[in-house]
């Protein structure tokens, strides 16, 4: 699928709002639920996760509830207030939940019987289906960073298995399809070539090279944030989210003098801080 380097991001949204390339998509018009698009802001830091949760799929937005929450909280006391949230795919993967019994799960809902679904990482299949999309929307936003959240984002951005234990924060340089097409050349610099006696100039998709930040999901750092040590899972997502403002800032500088303002110098105490009274606000609710 080409790249349209003129097209509107909400044109590409209406193009995919409707998409059943996959059973993610045939589930949602089943059931009546929401296409979940990115939203933010272009040419900043780029966020994104495996796929919309529940609360996610209610509403039509990336990231809600407790753990987008928390995420947001910590983007916002580092001071990056403009930023963009996406995912691999736009539809809820989610399979039907079962009781003891091995029964289909039920509750009512505006009088109705309905099933209960319980979410689940979306299937290379699902990826794939979804990644023109994908492609597309990073190619548009043009981030000035990429955030991988969780290691399925991070091994389909790379394309290679990534070890979040070894590999968070490490910023590296990725490449995703532009809109371009370039000379696919011979081994002898050649482009004209002849195959089955006609001649042909083949040409392929240029490539845009993006910095890549890898970090946790920020449902996995919601689950253990009991733990808050100097190696927590919770303290490593920290550290990468700091080298991507990080990176974000000095691109800016680098290329245009720009010098954020606001960053402030916020400490790890006060990320923890937000971060828990983000959590604790989820729960009086």
């Amino acid at each position: 699928m080409d790249v349209d380097a003129r097209k509107p991001l909400g044109i590409l949204q209406n193009e995919w709002s409707t998409c059943q390339r996959c059973p993610l998509g045939e589930r949602r018009l089943n059931v009546g639920a929401h296409f979940v698009p990115g939203v933010g802001y272009p040419r900043s830091v780029m966020l994104i996760g495996d796929g919309p949760n529940e609360e996610s799929e209610q509403v039509g937005a990336p990231f809600v509830g407790r753990s987008g929450g928390i995420l947001r909280a910590i983007l916002a006391r580092l001071g990056l207030k403009e930023y963009y949230l996406t995912n691999l795919v736009a539809c809820r993967s989610c399979v039907p939940q079962t009781n003891a019994s091995g029964e289909p799960m039920q509750r009512r809902v505006g009088g109705v019987m309905t099933p209960v679904y319980k979410d689940e990482t979306p299937i290379p299949a699902h990826i794939a289906a979804c990644r023109a999309r994908l492609n597309e929307e990073i190619y548009l936003v043009d981030p000035t960073v990429i955030v991988g959240l969780g290691p399925k984002a991070c091994e389909a951005l790379t394309g290679r298995t990534v070890n979040l234990a070894r590999d968070n924060g490490e910023a590296r340089p990725i490449s995703i399809p532009g809109a371009s097409r370039v000379a696919v050349l011979t081994d002898k610099g050649a482009w004209l070539r002849k195959v089955k006696g006609q001649w042909i100039q083949p040409v392929a998709r240029s490539e845009v090279r993006y910095h890549f930040v890898p970090t946790y999901h920020p449902l996995d750092v919601e689950r253990v944030m009991d733990d808050m040590g100097p190696n927590s899972t919770f303290n490593r997502f920290i550290v990468a989210l700091r080298t991507a403002v990080q990176t974000h800032d000095a691109y800016l500088e680098g290329a245009y003098g720009m010098t954020p303002a606001n960053r402030g110098q916020a400490t790890d105490l006060d990320l923890q801080h937000v971060a828990q009274q983000e959590a604790q606000t989820y729960e009086e609710a």
